[in-house]
């Protein structure tokens, strides 16, 4: 606490000190100026004295202008010294593709930002510059595994090379130079926003001064697949190609089409789709914009669901008017198998007035549709475009949940409700989650009371939210764990303080499926600060956890960071492991023993065995061994050093 007023009071002194000298400049150059005056009085006395009455008034001004800016800069950045945590909506893979879920930053005194999933501080940054607002980044394989290495100015800025590695392993010609200013600066290869394994996508072209300028092309698997020109500007201009913004592996689609001179869409512009290397990409939607001003969509569209991919292929086919609004039938359309082509399985009307308001019956998909889960809304929007009554959930045209909307207009949930889990689907091979959760809703559309935890009929888990309004959990919970399903059946159980934070002891269980007996197979504790950090030691399931590969991690936690030596048990045998450094970077250190993503008992019990240097990053030969047979598959050389 001490530092943190130590520091505040040096900066605030150092501001007044730059007042004064300030002041001191300013006035000591008025001063002169009435010397001059004072030597020399002449017929021109009346003319100097009104010229310096002038000046006079105007440096007060300016000094003045410049003093309120300073102290407002001041105000703001020791407004932001305090410590707070909030919660934010990101993505985080599952299975292959990036999902939603929720995280937590935390914001400290020392003007650090932790960014914390589970329980675990996956990475942190120092901000130099309180005066300049930080980017929040949602994208959390990136928070974790992208790490940039280059040189800070005097005044905290990138200068010189900055390169990039992912999972400690250098990525080949990332990054470019920054000028001494800190600016962008020659050629450079830079990672799309969505950027994780089965994305591998990267955008590379010329900056000149921190904007982009000329030719930049899409690249994925070392192939162009996209791209277009810059202007002097940083404007595209001409024939573009364009990748969709959620672009992964089985979603390789393009935009086609062309800017004008000020940088917006015109004309045709098509949607295109590569589901198998082998075809290319074809046509699969598009329309027109307009060619006046550009940007405004108008006439006949075939636009993609905003979850498409190979699993769920899902258009929406409807009319534009010439103002770039929706209007009338716009019908859903979804592709199961290629050979039956699309079929609508949803749709409603648009108004025909401006504000593209949905209005009358609808059936709506559930964003987590895809072939298992074929998941539909049915039910009613008012004339002003806000859901009325009553709205049930549809699972291949059964119904499996809903409730009610209030009459207000205000689109709150109100009463009993019976909602779906956010991984919901069934698989007739094992791996079903097939989860909702059942509860009440207050007249303001927030959950309170108890809500329960319902897998194939069955309670299995729950707990309570507060009275108040606050939608905070509290008191004793069971909820599932993040990849639950048929063959994971894992929970965790423990305490929430009033605050809705997790405090204290929370355990980890295990259930086998066609069995009833839930085991505990782990756990560790979370800090009484409520900052929902993990402490001391844990017991962790692989990220992969299934009947299959009951895989654990064992370690220990400083404060939300993995810290010395962790180990990786199949089935209560030690395996792999290694060691984390103990300055609360998280970095894997020396030698370790890694599992393969697939790692899978029986058909793939793969290991890679080799050493991280103090930076993090592989470095030497890395050996792939089959540890159920006992024999070396591979290698693989870093040159990292």
């Amino acid at each position: 606490m001490y530092s943190q007023a130590s520091e505040a009071s040096t900066q605030c002194q150092s501001l007044l000190l730059q007042i004064d000298m300030k002041l001191e400049q300013v006035f000591g150059d008025q001063k002169k100026s009435l010397k001059r005056i004072q030597d020399k009085i002449d017929d021109q006395l009346i003319i100097q004295l009104e010229s310096f009455r002038s000046s006079y008034f105007a440096k007060l001004e300016e000094i003045n202008s410049w003093i309120n800016r300073e102290i407002d800069k001041f105000l703001s950045s020791t407004t932001q010294l305090k410590e707070k945590i909030e919660e934010y909506e990101g993505f985080k893979e599952q299975g292959e593709q990036l999902t939603k879920t929720k995280f937590h930053i935390q914001y400290t005194k020392q003007k650090e930002l932790y960014y914390i999933y589970n329980g675990e501080i996956i990475s942190k940054f120092k901000q130099q510059d309180l005066n300049i607002k930080l980017q929040i980044i949602k994208n959390l394989e990136e928070v974790k595994y992208l790490r940039w290495v280059g040189e800070l100015g005097k005044n905290f800025q990138k200068t010189g090379l900055w390169t990039a590695n992912w999972k400690g392993e250098q990525i080949k010609e990332l990054g470019g130079q920054y000028s001494q200013e800190g600016k962008k600066k020659g050629k450079w290869k830079e990672t799309i926003k969505n950027y994780y394994d089965k994305a591998k996508v990267y955008e590379i072209g010329e900056y000149e001064d921190n904007q982009r300028k000329g030719i930049w092309k899409y690249v994925y698997e070392d192939k162009d697949i996209g791209g277009g020109q810059y202007d002097q500007k940083g404007v595209k201009q001409g024939k573009w190609i364009e990748i969709l913004e959620g672009f992964w592996k089985n979603a390789q689609i393009t935009y086609n089409g062309e800017y004008n001179m000020k940088g917006m869409k015109v004309g045709r512009w098509d949607i295109m789709y590569c589901q198998r290397e082998k075809e290319g990409y074809k046509q699969i939607g598009g329309g027109s914009y307009e060619q006046e001003e550009g940007e405004k969509k108008i006439g006949r569209w075939v636009e993609l669901w905003e979850g498409f991919y190979e699993k769920a292929q899902i258009t929406y086919n409807g009319e534009y008017n010439m103002k770039g609004v929706k209007v009338g039938r716009w019908d859903i359309m979804y592709c199961q198998r290629e050979k039956e082509g699309f079929k609508q399985i949803g749709g409603g009307s648009y108004g025909l007035e401006e504000g593209e308001k949905k209005i009358g019956r609808w059936v709506e998909l559930w964003e987590g549709f895809y072939e298992n889960a074929q998941v539909t809304y049915n039910g009613e929007y008012n004339m002003k475009g806000v859901k009325v009554g009553r709205w049930d959930i549809l699972f291949e045209g059964q119904q499996i949940g809903g409730g009610l909307y209030d009459q207000e207009e205000s689109q709150n949930k109100i009463g009993k409700w019976v909602e779906l889990d956010e991984g919901f689907h069934h698989n007739p091979y094992g791996s079903s989650k097939q989860v909702t959760y059942n509860g009440e809703y207050n007249i303001k559309g927030i959950k309170i009371g108890r809500w329960n935890s319902v897998f194939m009929g069955e309670q299995i888990g729950g707990g309570s939210y507060d009275q108040d309004g606050g939608q905070k959990k509290i008191g004793r919970w069971v909820e599932l764990w993040e990849n639950f399903y048929w063959n994971a059946q894992a929970t965790n159980k423990g305490e929430y303080s009033m605050n809705g934070r997790k405090v204290g002891r929370w355990d980890i269980y295990y259930c086998e499926y066609g069995k009833h007996e839930h085991k505990q197979i782990g756990g560790g504790s979370y800090d009484q600060d409520e900052s929902q950090k993990k402490i001391g030691k844990w017991v962790e399931l692989d990220e992969g956890f299934w009947y299959q590969k009951q895989v654990t991690h064992i370690g220990e936690y400083n404060k939300g960071m993995k810290v010395g030596r962790w180990d990786i048990l199949f089935e209560g045998k030690k395996i792999g492991g290694g060691t984390y450094d103990q300055e609360e970077s998280q970095k894997k250190i020396g030698k370790w023993v890694e599992l393969d993503e697939k790692f899978e008992w029986k058909y793939k019990e793969l290991t890679y065995n080799g050493e991280y240097n103090m930076k993090g990053m592989k470095i030497g030969i890395w050996v792939e061994m089959d540890i159920r047979k006992n024999e070396k598959r591979g290698e693989k050389k870093y040159d990292n050093s």
